[in-house]
């Protein structure tokens, strides 16, 4: 039965904005139009998917926006593709309406996902150099934005290049897909099998279609090390290592493999995600545009940092000595466990995970 915020196909009318070239997901199709004379984005669930999806729950998640504070919502609407309507045809449930994200992230017709953004192993020195400061602004900014949710009970849950929308000089981010978050307060819009990570994700990262802040945080680990390193790997080992290293550094390197690997304990990995994440936003940004340097322009969004962390923590030095042992990956079979005390010690102990800041 449609919600409170349900709204009829027929209300929605043509667009009348500039055409938008939108990718088409491997659940729904993307159709600019307008509602009560303001544009949107009709997500229209495929065919085979409408019955799988939940109402419910699409309800609950469109309310959750709602309900917070006014500075929740002005920040959620910077970072995030909210949907705000159901919309409902005579068969049921056909898909959603989602405000177009701010022109800021597009590259003239087309959204700016991550991957857009310049390849640091292309070009001169200086050039790489630029673009390496670009994605690490990048990355800062969406560390701030998936911790901002996980503050707030949301997990990411679909974490990918193509879903995460950028600026061009990485001062900003924003999210979209996000009717495939959950957590504390809806379960999945759409759930597995119909809605699941991509293969070569799957392969790398142990329960990856589970949603937590550990998968959330894996993911993070996999879409940063694909773009730096390259292709979309199926395993992590020392040449994946010692190529990150070159442009990060060694200790941030092996963090980055570790968290792929989910053998950092949540919390730990929260608080250095932290960390980093703010190291990396505060990256000196320019580009070079005919000849002359071009600083950055003002953050997008500045993320809230005194909300996003605990209560009287503070940035002390990063003490990452701890990674400059061989990274050891452990077996699938532990990996599939509960994170449970005991399995946390277990892992510290076999496999020498231990982390201080």
């Amino acid at each position: 039965m449609p919600g409170p915020a349900a709204v009829p196909v027929t209300a929605l009318r043509p667009s009348a904005a500039q055409p938008l070239l939108l990718p088409e997901g491997g659940t729904a199709t993307v159709a600019q139009v307008e509602y009560e004379g303001r544009p949107y984005l009709f997500k229209r669930y495929h065919d085979e998917h409408r019955s799988a999806v939940r109402p419910g729950e699409l309800d609950r998640l469109i309310a959750w926006q709602t309900r917070g504070s006014r500075a929740d919502q002005q920040v959620m609407n910077a970072i995030a593709a909210w949907p705000r309507y159901a919309v409902w045809d005579r068969d049921g449930l056909a898909g959603m309406l989602i405000r177009p994200a701010p022109g800021a992230y597009f590259h003239r017709d087309r959204p700016r996902a991550l991957d857009m953004l310049p390849d640091p192993g292309d070009g001169r020195p200086g050039e790489r150099r630029d673009a390496l400061a670009i994605r690490l602004n990048a990355f800062g900014h969406l560390v701030a934005a998936i911790t901002w949710f996980h503050d707030r009970g949301v997990m990411i849950n679909d974490l990918h290049a193509h879903n995460v929308l950028v600026s061009r000089f990485g001062d900003g981010v924003h999210l979209v897909d996000c009717d495939s978050m959950t957590g504390l307060h809806w379960r999945p819009v759409l759930p597995p099998p119909r809605n699941v990570a991509p293969d070569a994700m799957r392969a790398v990262i142990p329960g990856v279609d589970d949603p937590s802040q550990a998968t959330d945080f894996a993911r993070l680990a996999y879409v940063i090390i694909s773009l730096l390193a390259g292709d979309e790997m199926e395993e992590i080992g020392e040449p994946t290592v010692e190529q990150l290293a070159g442009m990060i550094g060694d200790p941030m390197a092996r963090f980055l493999c570790k968290a792929l690997a989910m053998v950092v304990p949540v919390d730990d990995a929260d608080r250095v995600w932290r960390v980093l994440g703010r190291s990396w936003r505060e990256v000196a940004v320019w580009a070079t545009a005919g000849g002359a340097e071009v600083t950055e322009p003002e953050p997008l969004w500045e993320p809230p940092l005194g909300t996003l962390l605990p209560p009287g923590f503070t940035f002390p030095r990063l003490d990452l000595s701890m990674l400059e042992r061989p990274l050891v990956v452990p077996p699938q079979s532990v990996l599939e466990r509960k994170r449970s005390g005991g399995v946390r010690a277990f892992l510290n102990r076999r496999f020498g995970v231990r982390w201080t800041i």
